[in-house]
C-alpha cells in the first residue's frame, strides 16, 4: 500500500517504532458507521489518512510506546482526519490511549464462514489458515477433485479483497470471468496464499476515528457528513 507520512520513534540510531499514514481505501465498512453520507473518494483523499501500519519492536512494547507514538503521529499529521482498521485494536486499547475513538467491530462475512466451515470438512485446521507453509503442506495431500473443491469454496468471495493475491489480477475487483480463470490457473503456491489472505479477511476488525481536537468543527467538509452521535463525541465542546 502506498504511504504519504511515516513517523519513527528512535532509540539512538536504532528505530524502534513506526507509524505509517496511506491514502484512504476506495471503501471500508467502518464509514457507513460512522458517516451519515458515506464521502466521495476525492474528499476522502483531500481531507483523511488512513493509519495502515503501527509497528513496535518486540523489546519494547507493553511500555506504553505504540499509544504514544500513535499519538504524536495524530497531531503531526496534515489531515484533519486519521482512520484506523485493525484486529489489534480489538484487543489492546493502544489506538484509544492514543485518543482515536473506537466506531465498530465488523462482524464475521456468512461468505467467509461457509468457505471456512468447507476447509474445515476438507481437513484444514483453521487455526492455521494465516500460514501459507502450513496451506501447502495440507493442499499438496489433498487428491485433484478435492483441490478442485478448495477452488469452488473460493469462487463466491470475488468481491472480498482476495483478488490481489493471485497473480496476473491487479484490479481489486474483477469481473466474474477474470475471477473464474484465475482460480482455474491457481496452483498450489496460490492457493495456499489465497488461503492466508482469506484468514485475515475473515478476522473481527475493529474501526477507529481520529478527529483534530485542535480544528473547529465545520473547519473540514467531512464534518458534515458525521451522524450526529460521533459529531458530539469528536467535537463535543462544539457541539454543546
Amino acid at each position: 500500500m502506498p504511504f504519504r507520512r511515516t513517523f519513527v520513534a528512535k532509540r539512538k540510531e536504532h528505530v524502534i517504532g513506526a507509524v505509517v499514514f496511506s491514502p484512504p481505501y476506495v471503501s471500508c465498512w467502518g464509514r457507513k458507521l460512522l458517516f451519515e453520507h458515506v464521502p466521495r473518494l476525492r474528499e476522502l483523499n483531500r481531507w483523511l489518512y488512513t493509519a495502515s501500519r503501527v509497528v513496535v519492536h518486540p523489546s519494547y512494547r507493553g511500555i506504553g510506546l505504540g499509544a504514544r507514538l500513535l499519538r504524536e503521529a495524530l497531531l503531526a499529521s496534515d489531515r484533519p482526519y486519521v482512520e484506523l482498521v485493525a484486529v489489534m485494536a480489538r484487543y489492546n486499547p493502544f489506538a484509544e490511549r492514543a485518543g482515536m475513538l473506537k466506531v465498530g467491530e465488523k462482524e464475521p462475512d456468512r461468505a467467509v464462514e461457509a468457505a471456512v466451515a468447507g476447509l474445515k470438512r476438507l481437513g484444514f485446521d483453521t487455526r492455521l489458515l494465516a500460514s501459507e507453509r502450513y496451506n501447502t503442506r495440507v493442499l499438496a495431500s489433498l487428491p485433484e477433485h478435492e483441490l478442485e473443491a478448495v477452488r469452488e469454496l473460493l469462487r463466491p468471495l470475488r468481491n472480498l479483497g482476495l483478488a490481489r493475491s493471485l497473480p496476473g489480477l491487479k484490479k481489486p475487483f474483477p469481473s466474474a470471468r477474470e475471477w473464474e480463470e484465475a482460480l482455474e490457473e491457481a496452483g498450489i503456491p496460490e492457493l495456499a496464499r489465497l488461503l492466508s489472505v482469506l484468514a485475515s479477511v475473515r478476522a473481527r476488525k475493529a474501526y477507529l476515528i481520529w478527529r483534530d481536537p485542535r480544528l473547529p468543527l465545520g473547519a473540514c467538509p467531512l464534518d458534515e457528513l458525521l451522524r450526529p452521535e460521533w459529531r458530539e463525541r469528536l467535537a463535543p465542546e462544539a457541539s454543546a
